[in-house]
């Protein structure tokens, strides 16, 4: 609370509540009814992170350009201060339900949103961008288990022996 007021006054008073899902990278905490603020649970280098923090605010800017679906507002970068030693993110809320909610898991509809959500996240000029780190994305090869455990569940839906075929073609192109 101390850190929000300090560094973003707009934001002085208003709830400050953890988000409840758990996430792998950041602690989300929801500023009133508009905001978030997302703090790396890794200490690293500061400079790193703020650099990281600059470019997935720059990314939230532009993709709320090109895309269809609603993506969150980029309010500000905020620094290490009141006993938190990295660079954190002030951003807009989105309103909604975890996708992995059991209500959605059969629902052809989201299934259709999130093909059109690639379909225009595809279309979006990469502009000489390359993905060159590890971790999300990176080498294909290393998310085989998971592919497989995807295709074996949506076979009920899908062309699993399809996807398995596309999934052999597009994890031996090379990586530029």
């Amino acid at each position: 609370e101390r850190l929000i007021a300090d560094q973003f006054p707009d934001y002085a008073g208003l709830p400050v509540l953890r988000v409840g899902a758990e996430g792998t990278v950041h602690a989300i905490f929801r500023i009133g009814e508009g905001a978030t603020a997302r703090f790396p649970l890794r200490s690293t280098a500061p400079d790193a992170v703020r650099e990281s923090l600059h470019l997935e605010q720059r990314a939230l800017a532009e993709l709320r350009h090109h895309l269809n679906v609603a993506v969150p507002a980029p309010i500000g970068i905020g620094e290490p201060g009141e006993g938190y030693t990295m660079p954190w993110t002030l951003q807009g809320w989105l309103d909604g339900k975890p996708a992995w909610s059991a209500s959605l898991a059969s629902s052809h509809e989201l299934a259709a949103e999130v093909a059109r959500l690639i379909g225009d996240l595809r279309a979006i000029p990469a502009r000489g961008r390359t993905f060159d780190r590890t971790g999300r994305g990176g080498d294909l090869r290393r998310h085989d288990e998971w592919v497989a455990t995807c295709i074996t569940n949506s076979a009920a839906f899908l062309p699993a022996s399809e996807l398995r075929a596309l999934w052999s073609r597009w994890r031996s192109l090379p990586r530029t």
